[in-house]
């Protein structure tokens, strides 16, 4: 599981692209909504090794537009244009009701959602975070980093740096043990000197 989700780490999954555009003008359409996000990137550096419309499951009315993956040249991109995505208020109107995702296996996602409340949390306190693999959270707080690879841990994240845990269903998850053996780690992070 972990080797194909590793396999899909550049891929982008986008969702409320109009069938209109046809497979012909997705690299145009992209680029352009990429460039909307990105401005400051030069348009080379946002290659597309590929880009194609998915099938849609049979339970979504015929009206709903297919997925597309895009898989972007560039590991670094993909997150700036993720980041972006999550951060900008300024995206043309053509493209508001395009949402994006990170393309991940459904096993994966089902594991990340077991975050959601501490993901929520940090959202709330306006603590930055970004997903690592298989399905841990990456947490930058007060120049530390924190990596949490379970449930359990995000608890105890959340109870240390004093954060309320209302709304997050601490029964089941305070039973769960560490996927891989390993306990809470942090360490310090220093800014780059120029």
């Amino acid at each position: 599981m972990d080797i194909e989700d590793r396999s899909r780490r550049n891929n982008i999954r986008l969702r409320g692209v109009t069938e209109e555009v046809s497979g012909q003008e997705l690299v145009t359409y992209v680029t352009e909504m990429l460039q909307a996000l990105l401005p400051e990137i030069p348009t080379e550096k946002l290659l597309l090794d590929r880009i194609h419309r998915v099938p849609k499951p049979q339970q979504l009315p015929d009206s709903t537009p297919r997925d597309i993956i895009m898989r972007l040249h560039f590991f670094h991109i993909k997150e700036q244009i993720l980041w972006a995505n999550r951060n900008n208020k300024g995206i043309p109107e053509k493209f508001k009701e395009v949402l994006m995702f990170m393309d991940l296996l459904a096993e994966t996602l089902r594991r990340q959602r077991l975050y959601k409340g501490t993901v929520d949390q940090l959202r709330h306190n306006s603590i930055p975070y970004r997903w690592g693999y298989p399905a841990k959270l990456i947490i930058r707080k007060e120049g530390e980093i924190t990596t949490i690879t379970t449930p359990a841990e995000g608890l105890e994240v959340l109870r240390k740096w004093d954060i309320p845990l209302s709304g997050i269903d601490t029964t089941s998850l305070s039973k769960q043990p560490h996927e891989d053996g390993r306990s809470l780690r942090s360490k310090k992070v220093f800014p780059k000197e120029d």
